[in-house]
Order: structure tokens, then sequence, then C-alpha cells
């Protein structure tokens, strides 16, 4: 095929509602709950054989049933205690109306609220059959989820730059350096024919400048500066290069952050548009 014949197609000429729907359903709590092989303790457990349990497994939290093959009335979390002579009865998390979570529900209404609640039991229609915890956030489904997250926040972000820059050059609110390799970029693409204009030779921290100087949706230079870099650092960067993103609570609740934050932009953004095209 003739390159001067493509037209490349809009990657945002979609229902986006229909598709956001569609990827969360297809991508619920169960591809990364924990079922087979779930561990759990009672109420009359020493601390300390609850501790060799969860450790043994690498689980930060096990759930307690009444007695071996009881019914579940709670969770252990394995830094909650005081005394490993304590029984599991005195420090352990009865059940709430917020410790369960279907397993058809979307992994990123629990991601939305991890931060907040970090462990829950798994419901199989009306019966417990797993947990998930935060540290499930960083499981294949989370990563695709999550980076799907992003691919659209920068299309959008993208767009959103080209109706606000307009006719101005996006390049003149670049440092000299950044600026040099954008258009470096830019004209290998339109010798190799895959332009489509600057922006697509531009790096999110090049947008994220753009950004800031066109003060995007009435957002401070700071704000705008922050929050596009938390996004790119504790989000996209570990995802896109298969790193890990949640060692720890504090790294996990910092990609929660960068997750909700991203959602955040995407939602202003389509409205933003919105009323650009109406």
């Amino acid at each position: 095929m003739n390159p001067m014949n493509w037209k490349p197609s809009n990657p945002l000429s979609v229902d986006q509602d229909r598709t956001l729907e569609q990827a969360e359903s297809s991508m619920p709590v169960r591809l990364i709950a924990t079922f087979d092989g779930l561990k759990t303790t009672t109420p009359e457990a020493p601390v300390s054989q609850a501790l060799g349990i969860a450790n043994e497994g690498g689980f930060d939290y096990l759930p307690v049933r009444h007695e071996v093959h009881g019914p579940f009335i709670g969770l252990f979390d394995r830094s909650s205690f005081q005394s490993e002579n304590q029984l599991v009865r005195d420090v352990y998390y009865p059940i709430g109306p917020t410790d369960l979570i279907s397993a058809e529900t979307s992994l990123l209404h629990f991601v939305w609220t991890a931060n907040q609640q970090p462990r829950r039991l798994v419901l199989e229609g009306t019966a417990i059959r797993g947990i998930v915890t935060l540290s499930d956030i960083q499981k294949l489904p989370v990563r695709i989820a999550l980076f799907s997250l992003f691919i659209h926040f920068e299309l959008l972000l993208t767009e959103h730059l080209r109706q606000k820059v307009g006719n101005k050059d996006p390049l003149s609110f670049l440092s000299e350096v950044r600026a040099n390799l954008v258009r470096g970029k830019w004209q290998q693409f339109i010798a190799s024919n895959m332009d489509q204009d600057i922006f697509s030779a531009m790096d999110l921290c090049d947008k994220r400048e753009v950004a800031q100087a066109m003060k995007v949706l009435g957002r401070s230079n700071n704000l705008i500066k922050s929050e596009i870099w938390d996004i790119e650092h504790y989000l996209r960067n570990p995802i896109a290069h298969g790193a890990e993103y949640a060692e720890n609570r504090e790294a996990a609740g910092r990609t929660i952050t960068a997750a909700i934050a991203t959602k955040e932009w995407i939602d202003e953004f389509r409205v933003a548009l919105s009323a650009h095209d109406s």
C-alpha cells in the first residue's frame, strides 16, 4: 500500500464508556485473589502459630474461622499484634461490611479502595472462598488494567494539548535541549512516513511541560508537574519495564494514589474534550 494513501484512525473515536465498561468487566477480582491453598487460623490459635503460617506462605493476612472448618469470622493481620504470646482472638479484626468483595467485581474497584481497605475476603455467590490483598496489585491482570488506564490518560492528554496549543509551536514551551530532541525524532518520523503531528514525537515529560505552560484544566503549575510526574514514575515506568511497584505497603500506596490521579485526569479530560466538541 502506498504510505501516502494511509490515514490512521483516531484512537479516541470509539465509544469510550462502553470500552471502559467492557475492559473493567473482563478483569474481575477473581483473577488476582487467592482461592486454592487458602491458609486460615482460628481465634484460639496462638499468634505465634498464625505468624508461622503467614510467614511460610508469604501472607500479610489470614482469614480467621470460628474453628478449623467453621465459618469465617474475621481477619488476622500479621502486623497488628503486640506479643506472640497473645491468642488470635485478642488481635483479629471481625468481619465488617467493607471486608467482603465479589469475585466478579472489577479488580480496579479493589485498586481504587485498597489504600483504605487493603484486604478483603472474596465471595463466590454468598460464600467466602478466597482473599485479595494489597500485595496482589503487582499481579499481571492489574498491570494490564493499569497500563490501559495510563494509555487512555496519555491519549486524552495529547488530544487536549492539541486543542489548547492550536496554531502555536508546542516546542516553544520546551527547553532548547528537549526541543531539539523532539525535532530530531519528528524528522525521523517524517522520513519513515510515520508522522501525525509534532506531539507524536514527544515523550510524556515534554507533554507535561506543555501542560504546565498551558495550565490545562485550570490546574496549578505545581499540581500538574507533581501529579504527572507521579503517574509517570509510580505507574507508567515500573509497569512498562516489568519492575516491582508494590514491593512494600508504602510503594503500593504510591502506585494506588497515582492510579487514582490518572483516573481523575481521564474523567476531567473527557469532560473538557466533550465541551470543546459540543
